[in-house]
């Protein structure tokens, strides 16, 4: 028993020393809103958006349904993409709607989701841990850091995101890329295209042929409306 009881100390005590090691690394902040060129992948009018992270420019606001018009501030398809050698990355971010429905899960209507790309040129899931409060955050620990690899951080398909920001140790490196050149495949719809009901933004069938295609995509599928 005094055995037991003494192993069961000693993991306690790791995972404490464990939390505090998490707690004491410093974290350097970047908000994409703050950058100096267009970092929102999937975005068809970057540059005329009323709010960061609006899917339709400013102008359509008058044009459009008023629904179409709710549901294209919601952040569905749009991504962040960047190269990083951190061994953690976090993200924090605050929505502006309810955080789930009943038929949509919470890590796929108000989660991120996040991919790396190997030394092969695929991509993989990275896992993380979740917390969702009036601020959401997600972390992503054990990540490979051998070279600088390349994420897609993949937004909220029904949600609205007022305000975001990536954390990495300090003395690692996050570098932000810009909108690529290549010309886009855009898919209009409705609540399938837009992503309902898959479990995480990075499993959306949009979401999947951008990555199948290395080709960017822009989502216009807007819930019961399309």
């Amino acid at each position: 028993m005094r055995k037991k009881y003494f192993l069961l100390l000693l993991a306690a005590g790791l995972q404490v020393q464990q939390a505090l090691c998490q707690q004491m690394v410093a974290y350097k902040w970047w908000n994409p809103a703050e950058s100096g060129f267009p970092v929102v992948q999937g975005q068809a009018w970057p540059g005329e958006a009323a709010q960061f992270y609006d899917r339709l420019p400013a102008r359509a606001k008058e044009t459009v349904a008023a629904p179409v018009w709710y549901q294209s501030q919601e952040s569905a398809g749009l991504m962040i993409r960047f190269y990083s050698n951190a061994p953690q990355i976090r993200v924090r971010y605050t929505v502006l709607h309810e955080l789930s429905k009943p038929h949509i899960p919470v890590t796929g209507m108000s989660g991120v989701d996040l991919y790396a790309m190997n030394r092969n040129g695929q991509w993989e899931w990275s896992p993380g841990s979740y917390n969702f409060g009036d601020t959401i955050e997600y972390k992503y620990t054990a990540l490979k850091q051998d070279f600088m690899r390349e994420y897609n951080l993949y937004l909220p398909y029904h949600n609205q995101v007022k305000w975001l920001e990536i954390g990495v140790p300090e003395k690692a490196k996050l570098t932000p890329l810009p909108l690529g050149g290549d010309r886009p495949i855009v898919i209009y719809g409705t609540s399938i295209a837009q992503g309902a009901a898959a479990p995480r933004p990075g499993l959306t069938w949009t979401a999947i042929l951008g990555r199948r295609l290395q080709t960017p995509v822009i989502n216009l599928g807007f819930a019961g409306c399309g």
